[in-house]
């Protein structure tokens, strides 16, 4: 028989070992029902924010958190920039992100969850000294962008398809952005309708009328991964969404200042208390509870009904924007259509006054034929200036047919054809106020279409002219090395800084009621379409100097 001691001693282990047995098993029961979710924010008030303490907040934040309660989830927070986040989602760094608004794109990236957590729109945001009210005033401006934002993907289009000259910068936190529109460094910013509610805006950056891309935000995660988040999201937000005295009304409320929504007046609640004492009280409250419930139903609807009227309009202000900048685009097309006839109704309106004005040219058939050829090819190019008018909404014109075009015989035939514009002409002889030199290199050859080019050249040449009216040097040359660069450059009286930096914008010009001002427009146009540069070097008195560099000829085509 044991000693009673050593009984003791024994039942005192074994007591031991099972509380060390429980204690393990409950806490593997907790570790079980609490999940760890780890989630990428960003600072982008009042959405998802990092305030000063390193603490998440924002709209998705404590939504996100509500859900999670409900949930047993844990969540752990990584912060990082917009564009760093949504790497991190795709690497499996992270689970879930916040604040992701949807485009054809990421929904090949990224799951996004069904219901739709707020409907927002892009709108810009600038310097108070900065007025834009349309697209078109965004020529010449400089924008900020959040990197890797829908926004970046929204602006180059409009650049694109309205042929709008701006620069776009892109930074990757929203504070580095206000700084940097408050230095003067950039004239306006793309953001959600959101940013208005911004507090650290500090009224660097106000509301422009201009809006565009009405879109939905969401939470995100991984392609294929995850996905029973997203689940468990949009069950919580389907409740939400129908009862006023949710959670995710009560955040919109305190971070977007709507007026508080009162579902059930205080005084319902006493009568439900008085439903113990009377059931005759019980049917009064009954009936006021469904009278309540209707009515806070039909605000409903007609705030949803009022939200789909914004969104038409929004849509509708949006086609009339595109609208108006395709009838500007199109003036812009008139305008410098206008500016070629006139180049090419100089020499027709020269020669034929020559001739008329002096009938004993005529009998100088030599002369005569040489003035008529002149005649015929200005008509020619006129022809082919009516047809890229007509050809104006077809896309993609240089891709069809592209021509193989001898650079060095359009120069001889431009030179030719407004040698008018700086020669007396008289029975015997010509006097000319401006020498030209040639210097073409075999082989300048490129792709694209023949007209057009000679135009570009026909309107440097002209303004090299019009820049000499005592006389000069005009020099062409073309040089064949990885590319080919057309170099036009005259005596002249030249072009002080700030008029070479505006020279090729549409509209400007220094000839006053004698310049369209479309004409360097129109050359940096065509050069860009055939994937080439302009380059501009003028001083006051030293003349100007521009370069046109086109890419190497392909050997398929050669």
């Amino acid at each position: 028989m044991l000693e009673p001691g050593l009984l003791r001693y024994r039942s005192f282990r074994l007591s031991c070992k099972s509380v060390a047995v429980l204690i393990i098993f409950l806490s593997f029961f907790t570790d079980a029902a609490s999940r760890t979710i780890r989630v990428g924010v960003y600072n982008n008030p009042p959405k998802v924010m990092i305030d000063s303490t390193g603490k998440a907040g924002g709209i998705f934040i404590e939504l996100l958190e509500a859900i999670a309660k409900e949930e047993q989830w844990s969540l752990k927070y990584v912060y990082g920039s917009w564009e760093r986040s949504l790497n991190r989602l795709e690497n499996d760094s992270i689970d879930l992100m916040p604040d992701v608004a949807f485009s054809p794109d990421r929904g090949e990236r990224f799951q996004f969850n069904q219901i739709t957590v707020l409907s927002s729109w892009l709108q810009l945001f600038c310097r108070k000294d900065v007025n834009i009210e349309s697209m078109s005033d965004l020529n010449g401006k400089t924008i900020a962008v959040l990197e890797g934002s829908v926004q970046q993907e929204v602006l180059r289009r409009a650049r694109d398809q309205l042929s709008l000259s701006f620069d776009v910068v892109t930074l990757s936190e929203i504070e580095e952005i206000i700084d940097f529109i408050r230095n003067r460094n950039a004239d306006a910013m793309i953001n959600s309708r959101f940013f208005g509610y911004n507090k650290g805006n500090n009224g660097v950056l106000i509301a422009s009328p201009l809006v565009l891309y009405p879109t939905t935000l969401h939470f995100t995660t991984a392609k294929g991964r995850n996905l029973d988040l997203l689940k468990s999201i949009d069950k919580h937000l389907a409740g939400m969404l129908n009862n006023p005295g949710s959670a995710y009304y009560n955040i919109l409320l305190n971070w977007l200042h709507e007026k508080p929504r009162t579902f059930i007046p205080r005084i319902v609640f006493y009568i439900i208390i008085s439903i113990f004492v009377a059931l005759l009280f019980f049917t009064i409250v009954s009936i006021v509870l469904k009278w309540k419930v209707k009515q806070r139903t039909s605000e409903l609807a007609k705030k949803n009904s009022e939200l789909s009227s914004a969104l038409n309009e929004l849509k509708n202000a949006q086609e009339e924007a595109i609208k108006r900048e395709k009838l500007h685009a199109f003036g812009q097309l008139s305008c410098g259509i206008a500016h070629d006839f006139n180049n090419l109704l100089t020499p027709i309106l020269t020669y034929s006054d020559i001739l008329i004005n002096d009938l004993q040219m005529l009998k100088n058939t030599e002369l005569l034929k040489q003035y008529l050829t002149q005649i015929n090819n200005a008509a020619v190019h006129g022809r082919d200036i009516v047809h890229r008018l007509q050809d104006f909404y077809r896309s993609a014109r240089y891709t069809e047919n592209p021509e193989v075009i001898d650079i060095n015989q359009i120069i001889r035939d431009v030179v030719n054809l407004t040698r008018i514009r700086w020669t007396h002409h008289t029975t015997d002889n010509e006097v000319s106020r401006i020498h030209v030199v040639f210097n073409l290199t075999d082989g300048a050859l490129i792709t694209g279409k023949k007209s057009e080019i000679h135009e570009i050249l026909l309107n440097l040449v002209l303004n090299a002219a019009d820049a000499m009216p005592e006389g000069g040097t005009l020099t062409i040359t073309t040089e064949v090395n990885n590319g080919l660069e057309i170099i036009v450059k005259d005596t002249g009286i030249g072009m002080p800084e700030e008029v070479v930096t505006k020279c090729m914008q549409p509209f400007f010009t220094t000839k006053g009621e004698m310049g369209t001002g479309m004409g360097l427009t129109m050359t940096q146009s065509v050069v860009k379409e055939h994937n080439g540069t302009v380059q501009i070097k003028s001083q006051p008195g030293e003349g100007t100097e521009i370069r046109l560099q086109f890419p190497e000829l392909s050997e398929d085509i050669l």
